[in-house]
């Protein structure tokens, strides 16, 4: 599966500045970045930026609206998280209905739910957000969308800069 790492920033970002797929590199693992390197295998910054940028907005509809082709402002918070608030608490129930016998035998299914619990509140096999502070010149924020979105205020605006590929 391909999804998509947006480089946003509060400030509109120069074509200089965009990041390209070296960034998401670590090291001698030449893991996918940090925290979530289990996630990808490989990034390519050869994408078609307007098209991933249209890509998003339709993920984001209701929560956020566009200002231009690479900047957008945050008009609902909340919007973001209705059906996946709704999809976190079944998986809540669903691993509360874990039975002890399951627990200790059947972990594939232990698994499967936590897997699912985890994926509810987080989605990292999505979009990710690396965000830019050109002020101070380092990452703001690095991760899932999910989590970006919980850290954004409404009425808040951002700027979109490179439009990185990864594969998981």
């Amino acid at each position: 599966m391909h999804s998509r790492i947006f480089q946003v920033s509060r400030q509109k970002i120069e074509k200089d500045e965009y990041y390209d797929a070296e960034r998401y590199y670590s090291g001698e693992h030449e893991g996918f970045a940090g925290d979530y390197s289990e996630v990808a295998d490989y990034v390519d910054e050869d994408t078609d930026r307007i098209s991933d940028i249209k890509w998003l907005s339709q993920y984001l509809v209701g929560s956020v609206e566009f200002l231009s082709e690479d900047s957008f402002k945050i008009i609902n918070k909340n919007k973001y998280f209705d059906d996946k608030y709704i999809n976190f608490r079944q998986a809540v129930e669903g691993v509360q209905n874990i039975t002890k016998e399951e627990y200790i035998n059947d972990q594939t299914k232990s698994g499967i739910m936590l897997d699912h619990l985890e994926q509810s509140y987080s989605e990292k096999f999505g979009f990710y957000i690396d965000e830019y502070n050109q002020k101070n010149y380092y990452t703001d924020f690095f991760g899932p969308l999910d989590d970006f979105m919980r850290r954004v205020q409404d009425g808040e605006v951002y700027y979109i800069g490179a439009t990185i590929d990864y594969h998981c």
